[in-house]
């Protein structure tokens, strides 16, 4: 009785090991995304509390330059807010990419495990009717010594 040899074993293992590198770059991927996502909530703290800064300022009467000084941050501020937004968007579409990759190299390895139990499942069946072969010709054989 032989064992059972999967000659597939080596595809296997290099789609565990694409699956494995997919899960890595998707978990880089949302990494990005989170970072993304602090420095956007980041620029709009900044830029809620520089806007109440300069509301209180100009309540309390404020010169020109100063309102202008205030006017071209904010300005800056809202630039770089739509600029992290942006990034934050890439970086939303490409997480959706690496899921769609991992989803894909998964079912590649998990195709190939069902044919691998498959095919398992075929040789034990014919092992074991291999073996009620070789009983059933022990009976006939010996039936045939009685007569």
């Amino acid at each position: 009785m032989k064992p059972f040899i999967f000659r597939l074993e080596s595809i296997h293992r290099y789609r565990e090991y694409r699956e494995k590198r997919a899960q890595g770059e998707l978990a880089k991927e949302r990494h990005r995304k989170r970072e993304m996502e602090t420095v956007v909530n980041r620029l709009v703290s900044e830029r809620a509390d520089l806007a109440k800064t300069c509301s209180d300022a100009a309540v309390s009467g404020m010169n020109v330059p100063l309102y202008r000084m205030y006017g071209s941050f904010l300005e800056r501020l809202r630039s770089e807010l739509e600029d992290a937004h942006d990034e934050l968007m890439k970086a939303a579409e490409k997480v959706r990419t690496r899921e769609k990759a991992l989803l894909r190299e998964s079912k590649n390895r998990k195709a190939l495990e069902a044919l691998r139990d498959l095919m398992r499942r075929r040789y034990t069946e014919d092992l074991e009717r291999e073996g009620q072969k070789v009983l059933d010709e022990l009976v006939i054989l010996r039936r045939g010594s009685e007569l």
